[in-house]
């Protein structure tokens, strides 16, 4: 039996497959820390999509929304002047998920995108900079391939990140620069 199980790690490991493990880069209070500028103050709402607004979802990003189609939306306000949104996103890659910050600034743009939690046994290059700082400043759907361009050994990895920048601006669109499909909740509470 012993001799069965170390066998089978054996071939998982020279199969490539993925190992249990993660890295944490940022916590979410580190992480939203850099996503806003110093003394903003930081709330969370609960936002839920539409019927309508679940159907574009599905359109736009090429995916059906989960079930609960609720999302937590960190919002930044500087002495009372809005300074953007957060969006802490869990998206599923090759193996194990990858959890990211996409922060938007109050115009629509990404203002910027840091890995916190890296699982995957490799492609762990999505969080350089030099990667991240491809989506700044854009406002409408990316594309992988073309405006993003690819890490060698992350190309998965630069997909999920990708689709998950693309979700965030399509959500801030669709529930927070659209006041007539807000269905929103506050929940008062300091991340």
């Amino acid at each position: 039996m012993a001799r069965a199980f170390i066998g089978m790690l054996l071939l998982s490991a020279l199969l490539g497959a993925p190992t249990a493990w993660g890295i944490t880069y940022l916590t979410q209070d580190e992480a939203l820390a850099l996503a806003f500028p110093e003394g903003t103050v930081v709330t969370k709402k609960s936002l839920a999509l539409s019927e309508e607004g679940r159907k574009r979802y599905k359109e736009e990003l090429g995916t059906v929304p989960p079930p609960e189609a609720g999302y937590e939306i960190y919002v930044g306000a500087l002495a009372g002047a809005p300074q953007g949104w957060a969006f802490v996103l869990t998206e599923s890659s090759r193996y194990r998920p990858i959890t990211f910050l996409v922060a938007i600034a109050p115009g629509g743009t990404v203002r910027r995108v840091d890995v916190m939690v890296y699982r995957e046994p490799r492609g762990e290059q999505v969080k350089e900079r030099r990667f991240l700082k491809q989506f700044e400043e854009k406002n409408g759907a990316v594309e992988f391939g073309k405006e993003i361009q690819s890490v060698s050994g992350a190309t998965v990895s630069g997909q999920v990140i990708t689709f998950g920048v693309n979700k965030a601006l399509f959500l801030v669109r669709e529930l927070l620069l659209q006041d007539s499909t807000v269905q929103a909740k506050t929940t008062g509470t300091a991340p």
